[in-house]
């Protein structure tokens, strides 16, 4: 079996120091020269304005954030963050990352979802310290946590503390979470995402129809990978 701790964050692509990305662009991943000061010139001069109700602001240069709508923008917040995945290995546990979604994977025997749990809490406080370190804030109200597994195995650890503490709130398991799209229940019976979507013209509901649409490939991998898990 396995857990799964869904992170969020607070306005990820508003609060991408725009510095600290060229740093990471430099050294990281060995941008340099005309391209760093293509990606340099992208970010730079970048203004914005706010509306209350019929008055606007005067333009306000930005030292941060990438436009979530751009082509580049996902692409620049994905460099932003993908050294986040040696901090969450460190930890032995899996991870899974889409744009600005990142997932923490823990699996364990029955006998070691204590130890489980506390890898997954140290790593959350790791990853907790690291967003902060790049103006990035986890969301604790939209952070969620997810036990997979057979019925059998999920009913043998109701009695464990299975909660996470992600800054100063709590945060409990559910059975069911939404995840680019599609909805897994702990026991990836998938009955929660069938039901939400229109009866097939034919009486056998195909894999394809359940899960049409999704965001990504990438969620076929991680389906896949729970899958084995719980069924292993």
């Amino acid at each position: 079996m396995c857990a799964v701790v869904l992170l969020d964050l607070i306005a990820a692509f508003d609060t991408v120091d725009h510095s600290t990305l060229l740093s990471v662009l430099s050294r990281r991943f060995r941008v340099a020269n005309m391209a760093l000061d293509w990606c340099s010139s992208y970010l730079s001069k970048r203004t914005q304005t706010y509306h209350v109700k019929a008055q606007q602001s005067d333009p306000y240069t930005t030292d941060c954030s990438v436009p979530q709508g751009s082509v580049l923008g996902p692409l620049k917040f994905v460099s932003y963050t993908e050294n986040s995945a040696d901090l969450i290995t460190s930890y032995r546990l899996g991870y899974h990352l889409y744009a600005d979604d990142t997932q923490l994977i823990g699996c364990a025997k029955i006998s070691d979802v204590s130890c489980t749990i506390d890898r997954l809490q140290r790593c959350v406080t790791a990853v907790g310290d690291w967003c902060a370190s790049r103006r990035l804030q986890l969301n604790p109200s939209k952070t969620e946590l997810i036990w997979f597994g057979s019925h059998i195995s999920l009913r043998k650890i109701t009695t464990n503390d299975l909660s996470l503490r992600v800054g100063n709130d709590g945060v409990t398991p559910v059975d069911a979470v939404c995840n680019l799209s599609v909805i897994l229940d702990s026991e990836l019976t998938m009955q929660r995402q069938s039901t939400k979507l229109p009866v097939p013209a034919s009486s056998t509901t195909s894999f394809y129809t359940v899960f049409y649409p999704v965001n990504c490939v990438s969620f076929l991998f991680l389906f896949y990978s729970l899958f084995t898990i719980v069924n292993h």
